[in-house]
């Protein structure tokens, strides 16, 4: 066996391994609910415009009537995979009653319906007022968020990225933001750490995290007790808990 209290195994682990019958475990389904507060978090802040409000309020201004913050509830969010991680935010959004939009060509149509949402295109995804990337790092998503794909994004769109980095087209997403015609907020980057000239660093519809979408502290002191309990259980009767890695599932995990 091999048990991992923290994300990805993909760097630490050979696949040949699992043909050798190595059960292999990993806390990133424990990590993916602290990445869905994240997302909503984000989603949250940037709806409601609150990095423009705080500045004000500290330089001595007041309400801005140029514009106004959006809710959240009953909007339509397109969700980019349906990882862990999408799932948990899917479980947070349904209070909102929001129209789940999801996109992600290896989702049966019976976790559809499990999950409450309704599968749709990548294009369709994308003209969401709300998006939220959660896709593996993989050749397939490499660059899977074009500029045309961007370009499709409504004015006053909100979209997170708390998966990959290099799985957009990240300048093309800033020109928007620059522009500002769209917020983000990005947690991931084509390289990390990322280098911003002061142009974007100042941008108020850009949210910025270095890579701690899913770092808590609840969850950080949870990690090892997740998995050693699937590893427990697996030892007494075989059962695979959440942390078991499918080996089926191995080329398109994160």
């Amino acid at each position: 066996m091999v048990a991992h209290a923290a994300g990805s195994v993909k760097n630490l682990v050979d696949p040949a391994v699992l043909e050798q019958g190595v059960a292999v475990f990993s806390a990133g389904p424990r990590i993916a609910w602290s990445v869905g507060e994240y997302c909503l978090a984000a989603m949250l802040t940037l709806a409601r415009r609150l990095p423009r409000f705080d500045p004000a309020i500290r330089q001595g201004g007041w309400k801005q009537s140029a514009f106004r913050g959006h809710e959240l509830a009953g909007a339509k969010v397109g969700v980019v995979g349906a990882s862990s991680t999408a799932r948990a935010l899917i479980t947070l959004l349904k209070p909102f009653g929001c129209d789940l939009a999801v996109y992600d060509p290896y989702l049966p149509r019976e976790r559809t319906d499990q999950l409450g949402v309704r599968t749709t295109t990548l294009n369709d995804a994308l003209q969401s007022p709300f998006v939220s990337i959660h896709v593996p790092n993989v050749p397939e998503t490499k660059g899977m968020i074009t500029r045309e794909l961007i370009e499709q994004l409504p004015d006053g769109a909100v979209f997170v990225n708390s998966s990959r980095g290099p799985a957009i087209d990240q300048q093309a997403l800033l020109d928007h933001v620059l522009d500002g015609r769209v917020y983000a907020a990005l947690d991931v980057y084509d390289s990390e750490p990322p280098t911003f000239d002061s142009t974007i660093l100042q941008a108020p519809n850009l949210l910025l995290s270095p890579h701690i979408a899913g770092d808590t502290e609840e969850g950080h002191r949870t990690l090892a007790g997740y998995v050693l309990a699937d590893v427990l259980r697996f030892l007494e009767d075989g059962t695979r808990g959440p942390s078991f890695v499918d080996p089926a599932a191995w080329s398109i995990a994160a």
